[in-house]
């Protein structure tokens, strides 16, 4: 009995005094990103190209060790409305414990954001308004400003005599920015809106404000509309043998990208357009565009309907990771402080947050020429 009680006291010490690699290494807890976006209903498009955009970016951090040691994981809610945005938010932070949420599509941050702020979890927003990180002190975005785009625009089209314009806008919240700055902004420049129509998401159709547009004789037209809608609105415009010249906010990644323009005469519909641009051109893209753009592909096993919204997505990720990396211990506030600090260039161009809870991303003005877009001087 005591050399059996003796045995078991060496074995403890040896295993106490065992090299480091020989004990099993401390489980370290994942760093949780909860993903919330429309996968089912008219908008699933968008979250089904964004998450997978999102995922390839994860899978390549935790590749390379993770965040300091600790992998990250996705949790993924489906919500395309408010509703249910609310409801997946508070699963996310309050069953899940999510150290940060990323709504996909603006009525969903915009639901997803209030909770967030009751809560104090850090929140990235994919949406083109920039009102929710303003306005709150968890939530952040890091997309193209619209407001930017469509006054780029508006004084271009001053600028080319374009002084009656119609507008086509969407049922999204970016469209009634973009038509609040016209009136503004290009009125106050002496031109005049004629006409302001809309067409809502998945509405198919489009040939009755086309129509009243029509009728309406501008100038030009300024569109604001979903690829799917675009491709749809293009078909009719042509089918009623109508070729305005456009101005397209948000141009090459929404407009203007392939998805839009699938089975439409580019040629035709695009005739000395403007539209805007965050220089990220897929049909001229950086080496980085480029390498993001062989990955989307391979990870969907298909064309996506467009490339730098998810090439922003797939940054965003990185640039949570680089905020995490420099948080010690990693606290939702130090998350929250280092995320608007971070500078990072990736593939969807450089980004910098400059203190704020919004990004700065460069915006130019594009000009359709000869079958591709030439940047506006």
């Amino acid at each position: 009995m005591k050399r059996t009680l003796a045995l078991c006291a060496l074995l403890l010490i040896v295993a106490a005094c065992a090299p480091a690699e020989q004990q099993a290494a401390p489980e370290v807890a994942p760093f949780k990103i909860g993903f919330v976006g429309p996968l089912s209903g008219p908008n699933a498009w968008i979250g089904n190209l964004m998450i997978p955009a999102a995922q390839i970016a994860i899978d390549e951090i935790n590749a390379a060790g993770g965040i300091d040691g600790r992998r990250i994981v996705a949790i993924i809610e489906d919500a395309g409305d408010s509703a249910k945005a609310s409801t997946a938010v508070n699963k996310l932070i309050g069953q899940d414990g999510v150290d940060m949420v990323y709504a996909v599509t603006t009525p969903v941050v915009a639901a997803a954001s209030a909770v967030a702020e009751q809560n104090q979890v850090p929140l990235f927003g994919f949406t083109a308004v920039s009102t929710f990180a303003k306005k709150n002190t968890w939530v952040f975005s890091d997309l193209r400003e619209m407001t930017k785009e469509c006054s780029l625009l508006a004084a271009q089209a001053l600028e080319d005599g374009d002084k009656k314009v119609a507008f086509l806008g969407n049922d999204a919240d970016f469209s009634v920015e973009c038509l609040d700055v016209l009136k503004k902004e290009y009125v106050a420049g002496g031109g005049t809106i004629v006409a302001t129509e809309n067409k809502n998401a998945n509405d198919p159709d489009a040939r009755t404000p086309i129509t009243k547009i029509k009728a309406a004789k501008p100038d030009a037209m300024f569109l604001v509309c979903w690829p799917p809608d675009c491709n749809l609105i293009y078909k009719q415009m042509l089918e009623l043998d109508y070729a305005p010249q456009l101005y397209l906010p948000i141009g090459l990644a929404l407009p203007a990208n392939p998805g839009a323009l699938k089975g439409i005469d580019k040629d035709r519909i695009l005739e000395e357009a403007y539209a805007g641009d965050q220089m990220a051109n897929p049909e001229d893209p950086t080496p980085e565009l480029a390498a993001f753009m062989q990955k989307l592909r391979a990870r969907l096993g298909r064309e996506p309907e467009h490339i730098t919204d998810p090439a922003t997505v797939y940054d965003d990720i990185y640039e949570i990771a680089i905020a995490a990396a420099k948080c010690e211990p990693l606290t939702k506030e130090c998350l929250r402080d280092r995320l608007a600090e971070t500078d990072y260039v990736g593939a969807a161009g450089p980004v910098a947050f400059e203190g704020r809870h919004y990004t700065s991303r460069p915006s130019r003005v594009v000009h359709y020429e000869n079958g591709t877009w030439v940047g506006v001087n």
